[in-house]
């Protein structure tokens, strides 16, 4: 007896259409792509040089568009395939399952639901900002109620308080209901940096970290923010508490994203998936991206629904969402792995400094997929389109945006750009401390600002000369200034200002029309010197603008020449050889750059520095909190002490940064104040290494300080 045909399941008849039309469209494209390479290959010797040129051009400009569809297509195909895969895969012993269910109390309760949407902070420039607010307002005055389901929000940690109260006002005059987890500053401040994630001590300070591209450099900082990230974002954490709030609320809990809107097509779609598989623990929601959030007020909007999905969860299930899994490195993801569900994911692979996941559970398989869900428009309309480009500059950009967030955070503004180009303004305190490096007394200052004024009204101003006394006679004028609060002293200081960078002639003060390209080769010859000089300098610019004795137009070249000499420390920093240099000179040169991003509120490149100078102390902190290294120089005690003095004077400002230097675990859970406390546990005359000079103990004083006044404590 002949068996008749199976018939095919609307997932065959799915994947034969998208089967069909991906292969005819690829072998297109192949076919294109093959008519242009041979077109490229003929007729070259039967065309002029010049023609054939802007032939040749034409061609490989189509055969690049083409190649980019066929990737695209590729894309579309494989997004397809992992959706359809997803769909196709049979729960672990389903007869148990269902044996299971039907004899517990859960199968006599109705099949209702909750759904939580988390509303976090924007992130720019992932996101627009505002956006979450804006989406949360189209979602509370365009979806439908949904049958048998509870609406609920969580206003996760939002960092900015103006937007925080936005939201929740919205949600009050909604007559939402809603839990709140509030963001704490002076948490935040304490949350440290995750050193033991990096493979070995010292790794940002290694040969191995300088042959890293930049991608791979922001995926390590990122994991190296998971402490202060998992706090922020709370992304596990949030879907956690809604998940634990909705045990008792119903029989189905969707702790989801604040941006999923639902229709009526495709809340149906998930009931009717749901109900006819209650005895499955676990489903899946495909989600779809859009780029018009009005369409889906249209209820015949039906996409092809093959993005990341959402989760549903029976109230008994006993899977949570791995907390030590941050935002932007698989949080959710990491559940897919840990219950089988398949997809892109799979063939995702790990870095060396990753969180370790999770082994398949005892619930892996007991899943199945039902309906879809929208995920609202972000604001950046070019991240959101379906190709290989905007899912990897998805990527991309999210991390540079949880970078930005952060380090702006621990910078003391929660802002969204890192254009911040003018020195801040430090002042007369900031003056008297480099007065102090430089052994200068107040007094002192006093008396030597009569004789440089003096010396400047006789046309022998120190601009002539070669060195630093340039930098230090300005120094010595300002300081005098804030002693005696005497005009006269800025004045020449602004006059000494004019004629060593724009060569002014000293009867007139008046800058030649033709000196800007002096000028600035002037500022950068200057400003190169670097050290002390150059940075004390940079607050008497400061103080000169302030008092209205320099123009708008000479601080904007000031600037600019600022600006330009980080750079290049900056681009010195990024190309050195690490293993060409010791310890304490990166750290020496590590300084002198922090301080300039410091002033200049370059809080990203500053972030990075700080976190760099840290892997430095890593590589020479013994665990017992000794520096083995240091202490078989000729005079080990000051080696150690100057050593110290630099981490000191970097700790400082890297409190700038929100990083808290002395405290911050290292490997193996040392730190700097652990060398500190060893080093001065010595006192004044017990150190037992090499030491042939007399040791100078004034050196001790600074760290003691600093080890007592950390005020991060």
């Amino acid at each position: 007896m002949s068996q008749s045909p199976k018939t095919p399941s609307a997932q065959d008849v799915l994947w034969d259409s998208i089967e069909a039309e991906n292969s005819g469209r690829i072998a297109q494209l192949e076919s294109q792509v093959q008519a242009l390479q041979a077109s490229k290959a003929s007729g070259r010797t039967q065309r002029t040089n010049k023609a054939l040129a802007d032939e040749l051009a034409e061609q490989h400009q189509s055969l690049t568009k083409l190649e980019d569809e066929l990737a695209d297509a590729a894309r579309r195909f494989e997004r397809r395939f992992d959706a359809i895969a997803m769909m196709d895969i049979k729960p672990r012993f389903p007869e148990t399952l269902k044996k299971e269910y039907r004899a517990s109390a859960l199968a006599k309760e109705p099949d209702d639901f909750v759904l939580y949407r988390i509303i976090g902070n924007d992130l720019y420039p992932r996101h627009r900002k505002g956006q979450s607010r804006d989406n949360l307002r189209f979602i509370l005055e365009n979806e439908q109620p949904l049958e048998g389901c509870k609406k609920r929000w969580v206003v996760n940690r939002i960092a900015d308080p103006a937007e925080e109260s936005a939201i929740l006002t919205l949600l009050k005059a909604h007559h939402q209901e809603w839990i709140h987890i509030p963001f704490s500053a002076e948490e935040y401040r304490r949350i440290p940096l995750d050193f033991d994630c990096l493979p070995s001590p010292g790794y940002l300070a290694s040969a191995e970290f300088a042959k890293l591209g930049p991608e791979q450099r922001q995926r390590l900082l990122t994991a190296l923010y998971r402490f202060k990230n998992n706090y922020v974002m709370n992304n596990n954490g949030a879907r956690n508490r809604a998940l634990e709030a909705g045990l008792g609320e119903a029989k189905w809990v969707l702790p989801w994203d604040g941006n999923c809107f639902l229709t009526p097509r495709a809340w149906n779609r998930i009931v009717e998936d749901v109900r006819e598989r209650p005895w499955l623990a676990y489903y899946a929601v495909p989600m779809t991206r859009v780029l018009d959030n009005q369409r889906l007020v249209d209820d015949h909007f039906e996409p092809e629904a093959v993005e990341e999905p959402q989760l549903i969860f029976r109230n008994d299930a006993d899977e949570r969402f791995n907390e030590a899994f941050c935002y932007g490195r698989r949080p959710k993801v990491e559940l897919f792995w840990r219950l089988g569900i398949p997809g892109k994911w799979d063939r995702w692979k790990d870095d060396a400094w990753e969180q370790p996941r999770r082994e398949m559970g005892p619930e892996a398989g007991q899943f199945g997929v039902a309906g879809w869900v929208a995920r609202l428009y972000s604001g950046m309309g070019s991240l959101e389109i379906g190709t290989r480009q905007s899912a990897r500059a998805r990527y991309l950009v999210r991390q540079e945006a949880i970078l930005s967030a952060l380090q702006s955070l621990d910078y003391g503004a929660f802002v969204p750009n890192d254009d911040i180009s003018t020195i801040k303004t430090k002042g007369v305190d900031e003056l008297q401390s480099y007065a102090e490096k430089f052994d200068l007394s107040l007094n002192h200052c006093v008396e030597r600002a009569g004789r440089i004024v003096s010396d400047i009204d006789k046309n022998e101003a120190s601009f002539l000369k070669e060195g630093t006394d340039f930098f230090q006679d300005s120094l010595v004028l300002s300081l005098a200034w804030s002693s005696t609060q005497d005009f006269q002293y800025l004045k020449s200081a602004a006059k000494l200002y004019r004629r060593h960078f724009y060569c002014c002639t000293p009867s007139t003060d008046l800058i030649p029309e033709n000196s800007l390209d002096v000028t600035l080769e002037l500022h950068k010859t200057h400003l190169a010197v670097g050290g002390l000089e150059a940075l004390a300098y940079f607050q008497v610019v400061t103080i000169l603008v302030q008092n209205g004795l320099l123009s708008p137009i000479e601080k904007e070249i000031f600037d600019h020449s600022v600006t330009a000499y980080i750079n290049r420390l900056w681009n010195d920093k990024r190309t050195r050889v690490p293993q060409l240099f010791t310890p304490d000179m990166l750290l020496e040169d590590d300084l002198r750059l922090l301080r300039l991003l410091s002033d200049a509120g370059e809080y990203s490149k500053g972030s990075a520095v700080v976190i760099e100078s840290l892997s430095s102390f890593d590589s020479i902190i013994a665990e017992d909190g000794t520096l083995p290294t240091l202490l078989s120089a000729r005079n080990s005690r000051s080696s150690v002490a100057k050593t110290l003095r630099m981490g000191v004077d970097l700790a400082a400002i890297a409190e700038v940064f929100g990083i808290n230097y002395l405290e911050q675990k290292l490997s193996n859970g040392r730190s700097l104040s652990d060398s500190l406390k060893w080093f001065l546990s010595y006192g004044s005359d017990n150190w037992p290494f090499c030491q042939r000079d007399e040791f100078d103990q004034t050196l001790l004083d600074p760290l003691q300080v600093a080890l007592k006044n950390n005020s991060f404590r």
